[in-house]
């Protein structure tokens, strides 16, 4: 640069200035692309997650209910067994009772 004019040594100063600044542009509108695509993965991750914990959480109510109703139906049945043990006896009697009525006995 020896020689070189003061207004020359300012221009390609300027330029390469310039140029640095389009090199630090371009890498900075890279990395905002690559982070800008990492966010979407990041989301679209986060979405994914949170479909799947919802499904089993989904699930696990499901089955919870299932076996609340299992439980219920098994209590059920077990009472209507327990009640047609109880009334089973009387029953009888009372058919026996109203087949007299209905059909009364003739005296011997």
């Amino acid at each position: 640069m020896a020689g070189e004019s003061p207004l020359l040594a300012i221009k390609d100063a300027e330029r390469a200035a310039a140029e640095r600044i389009e090199e630090v542009r371009e890498e900075v509108e890279r990395e905002v692309d690559a982070a800008l695509v990492r966010a979407e993965e990041m989301v679209a991750e986060a979405e994914e997650r949170g479909r799947r914990r919802a499904s089993a959480h989904y699930r696990s109510i499901v089955d919870a209910a299932g076996r609340e109703a299992e439980e219920i139906k098994s209590k059920g049945t077990v009472a209507a067994d327990r009640v047609g043990e109880l009334i089973a006896p009387r029953f009888d009697r009372i058919v026996d009772a109203l087949v007299h009525i209905v059909l009364p006995q003739e005296e011997a």
